[in-house]
């Protein structure tokens, strides 16, 4: 089943090894439709960025397959690396994203290895941009190995910090690290410039059975074909994240969806099909089925982190008090929005906005605004006691990191008008007037005139207007 991706904008993120096609390819592509419909930490939402390990540039065209529609194929590039564990590729969902190309970069990472850097712009958002790596370090035990894989994350890390300060950035892959005392491990998140963090804790243990939740590889037992074997009891498999995206707010991890898509955490050291699987609470069927395709798809299991986006200020204002009279009551109502386009609340920050207004009218209010819920309203008092024009300017700050079209600046004004001054003259504010007027009988129904007069109108008044007339009796 390959996916056809739909327009949301909250990011789901997968890592995969797919072992160089070693496995079977349907399996794969239900494993990836299935990623797109995983609910069990939050919600279901179509992944955003694949990043596939261990993939030969001959099977490029069928991985695009395996991916499906609405995808796009990142820069690919292949330096004989399908000849040294495979190669690295990126697709991106394509109304989410748009590669910035020449900011890709190849990084030789030891033992024929390369990683791959990529750019990605996030549509709808001005100046938002994410950096992806991938890569697929050397692998077995062993002093030598543990060194070639650290000057691997050395060389990472001397290309992070070449990027702006703040970036948002993702370091994937298979980094074949067997614990946290790792050099590599600790050259990556040594604290300081280009520091990135592991999301389930710096330093934490991922080792035996109680930790059997973190293991990525393998699913399988026993070896099948070219699928390694063993039993999931290694964590090899990693996206480390900058800073700025543990940072609580803006574009952001969302707290407990990285995960090891369906590991359940009760197989360690076995298969993923052995009993049941419950991976999906209360769905155990449905468990069991997404582990049958695991264990044919790859040796490795994929990992899942789900990303907010910054909040987005939309705004309104009701133009009604543009023009009031002396004396009423009278506001001028902003409706703030958060118009992240997101399709669950948890895809985007709440959006906190400082309303100030200063001028011939001031004030301040703050107010808070989730994805997808109702719009908060402001009401501003306007003085009406006495007529004139009004100009006032509302500043919209949001103190929401990384909000989106902040600070607005708004410019308004109005005017209070005198009430309309009903007279019987034009030259005097004459409110009572006796006309004489005389019939004779039996004529019929007659008519007259009787000229009434908006007195003192110059513009700055309102206009009369006469809603009934009263006939005296017959």
């Amino acid at each position: 089943m390959s996916l056809t991706a739909s327009a949301t904008a909250q990011i789901r993120v997968m890592s995969y090894n797919i072992a160089q096609f070693k496995g079977n390819s349907n399996a794969l592509s239900e494993v990836l439709a299935l990623a797109s419909a995983d609910d069990s930490h939050g919600f279901a939402t179509p992944v955003s960025i694949f990043l596939f390990q261990e993939v030969d540039e001959a099977d490029i065209n069928l991985l695009q397959a395996v991916v499906g529609s609405g995808y796009t194929m990142a820069t690919f590039t292949d330096q004989n690396d399908s000849s040294w564990g495979g190669a690295q590729a990126m697709f991106y969902h394509s109304k989410q994203f748009v590669e910035n190309s020449a900011l890709h970069e190849d990084i030789f990472t030891g033992a024929g290895r390369h990683a791959d850097r990529w750019a990605l712009n996030v549509s709808g958002y001005t100046g938002k941009r994410i950096y992806v790596y991938s890569m697929h370090l050397k692998a077995a035990t062993g002093t030598a190995n543990q060194e070639t894989r650290r000057q691997g994350a050395e060389s990472i890390r001397d290309d992070i910090l070449t990027l702006p300060t703040g970036s948002h950035i993702i370091v994937s892959g298979d980094m074949n690290f067997y614990s946290p005392s790792e050099p590599a491990y600790g050259w990556f998140t040594a604290s300081g410039a280009g520091e990135v963090i592991d999301p389930l804790g710096n330093g934490t243990s991922w080792s035996g059975g109680t930790n059997a939740v973190k293991h990525t590889q393998s699913p399988l037992l026993n070896q099948n074909g070219g699928l390694i074997g063993g039993g999931l009891d290694d964590r090899f498999d990693f996206q480390f994240l900058s800073p700025s995206l543990l940072d609580g707010g803006g574009f952001d991890l969302i707290s407990g969806t990285y995960r090891t898509f369906g590991n359940d955490g009760n197989h360690y050291n076995d298969a993923i099909t052995d009993g049941n699987n419950t991976y999906f609470p209360g769905d155990t069927p449905r468990g069991n089925a997404l582990a049958n395709e695991l264990i044919i798809a790859s040796d490795h299991m994929p990992l899942l982190a789900d990303y907010q986006l910054p909040a987005v200020l939309g705004w309104n204002w009701d133009p009604a008090a543009n023009r009031v009279f002396v004396g009423a009551d009278a506001t001028v109502d902003f409706e703030i929005r958060n118009d992240a386009p997101v399709s669950h609340a948890l895809g985007a920050d709440v959006l906190h906005v400082d309303v100030v207004v200063e001028g011939d009218f001031s004030g301040s209010e703050s107010v808070s605004v989730a994805a997808l819920s109702a719009p908060e309203f402001v009401s501003l008092p306007v003085d009406t006691s006495v007529s004139g024009n009004w100009n006032a300017t509302v500043t919209l700050t949001s103190t929401s990191e990384e909000t989106q079209t902040t600070p607005e600046v708004v410019k308004i004004g109005g005017e209070i008008i005198e009430h309309a001054n009903a007279s019987f003259s034009y030259t005097q504010d004459l409110d009572w007037y006796t006309y004489d007027i005389s019939f004779e009988q039996n004529n019929g129904v007659q008519t007259f005139n009787v000229l009434l007069f908006n007195y003192g109108y110059d513009g700055s008044q309102s206009l009369l207007e006469v809603d009934n007339v009263s006939t005296p009796a017959a």
